[in-house]
């Protein structure tokens, strides 16, 4: 069934008159309807090139402000780093060449050639002396990428790490925690595919519809830290890798590659060992739903939150529905406003013995709340 034009028209015009319904309903019962989120759909409020000028260059001094507080001691940690060059070969420091790397992240270049082409102008060299005394001359994109080939990355992860450290010692993100606690997001996401095997320690599936033909990919378990205002620092991340031992087995059915599950306690040792006293709460999908998982979260006194799909773990979603319905009085019903919109919710809290799920487990104490005719949230205290 196709829709035209005007039948979009016409029900675009019928969410807007019932979220004016809504907004005078909200108005009547004394409550404030929540403001849009969405970015106005306006033009430029600047009349004249001076004053867009104005406003760049205000806008840019805030930046640098951010830039010169925080760069400085990190460009500090990255200058101890060993240089792999050839000192008599070194025309730019190490230091030089960090900050160039890091403003092509900031200023968000998609290629080497791209950033050769726009971050090499006089004016932009200028502006930064202003903040980085020693920048005298914009490095070429092949210089980063020959050091970044040789360098140790673990030196620049674990400068990474202590700057976030340093954040969270400061109580930076004190007005940004759900409950005192630092939510910790994980999950998977593939960055590439490609159709030749450049290493082996890419992952590999094979293409549907054919006996011997695979795509090669490469996949990367992370973990970034989400704040209520909705910003997302990364904060550990653990490559899916198969070892080489694997080239030599020829059936697909004993292939055994790496995979999310594998990756997950690599990556929780790392976080552990980096942040061992972090109020952490995990927030993870379904496919962690499972013992292992959960022993993990208690031994390291972590709480989380499993996203749960309604055929996933039919045992336990069958106890949480019959307890869910003795709530016959509403106590443990839950009503919010989000976005203008009123949600209602019921939680519970109970014993799940997960050996139900995973054998030789030990139990669990388990506090369950589901958004009522949706979608239910397992969320745990890992006591």
């Amino acid at each position: 069934m196709s829709i035209n034009n005007a039948d979009i028209a016409l029900n675009r015009a019928a969410r807007k008159r019932k979220q004016q319904e809504l907004r005078d309903q909200k108005k009547k019962q004394g409550k404030d309807y929540p403001p849009t989120q969405t970015l106005p759909n306006r033009k430029s409020s600047s009349k004249t090139p001076e004053e867009e000028q104005q406003m760049i260059q205000q806008t840019t001094e805030e930046k640098l402000k951010v830039y010169g507080r925080f760069l400085p001691g990190l460009l500090k940690k990255l200058g101890k780093i060993p240089d792999p060059r050839s000192p008599k070969k070194t025309k730019h420091k190490i230091t030089v060449l960090m900050i160039y790397g890091i403003f092509m992240f900031v200023f968000q270049m998609t290629s080497r050639r791209e950033t050769n082409r726009d971050m090499t102008g006089p004016q932009l060299l200028k502006n930064l002396q202003a903040t980085f005394p020693k920048l005298v001359d914009m490095p070429h994109q092949d210089t980063l990428c020959r050091l970044l080939e040789k360098i140790d990355v673990e030196y620049i992860k674990m400068t990474y790490i202590a700057l976030l450290k340093k954040l969270i010692r400061n109580k930076i993100f004190q007005n940004l925690l759900y409950n005192k606690r630092y939510l910790v997001a994980i999950d998977g996401t593939q960055k590439y595919t490609m159709e030749e095997q450049w290493d082996e320690r890419f992952l590999r599936r094979k293409i549907t519809g054919s006996d011997d033909e695979y795509q090669y990919y490469a996949y990367v378990l992370e973990a970034v830290l989400v704040f209520s205002n909705g910003m997302v620092i990364p904060l550990e991340s653990v490559f899916l890798e198969n070892s080489k031992e694997l080239e030599s087995i020829q059936s697909y059915e004993d292939w055994k590659q790496d995979c999310e599950t594998k990756a997950f306690h690599r990556l929780t040792k790392q976080l552990k060992k980096h942040f061992p006293k972090l109020p952490t709460t995990l927030l993870l999908d379904g496919l962690y739903a499972n013992g292992p998982v959960l022993e993990v979260c208690r031994r390291n006194k972590w709480q989380f939150m499993v996203v749960l799909k309604d055929k996933s773990l039919l045992a336990v979603w069958k106890e949480v529905n019959i307890l869910l319905s003795l709530d016959t009085s509403q106590k443990h019903t839950y009503e919010k406003t989000w976005k203008g919109r009123d949600q209602r919710f019921q939680s519970m809290t109970s014993n799940i013995i997960m050996d139900q799920i995973t054998p030789k487990c030990r139990p669990c104490t388990l506090s369950f709340a589901r958004k009522v005719g949706r979608r239910l949230i397992r969320k745990g205290n890992s006591r």
